[in-house]
């Protein structure tokens, strides 16, 4: 039987404190573990649009340095 996910929330008060940094640390290490995991940011702060909708540069900068789709 499958285990329920778990969620990690990392957050700072400050910008450009290493959120991003650590986050790339810790799915090279999960990977390493071949532990599965995916990248989610509920807050949105350089936000952009273009034609396929509404894009978050953090997000779209993320998903290509981990290879997500």
């Amino acid at each position: 039987m499958a285990q329920p996910a778990k969620c990690l929330l990392i957050g700072s008060i400050e910008a450009c404190s290493g959120k991003s940094a650590t986050i790339v640390g810790i799915a090279d290490q999960l990977r390493a573990k071949g532990i599965e995991f995916s990248y989610g940011k509920p807050l949105g702060t350089y936000v952009s649009e273009d034609q396929t909708g509404v894009l978050e540069e953090d997000v779209q900068f993320m998903a290509k340095i981990l290879s997500l789709q």
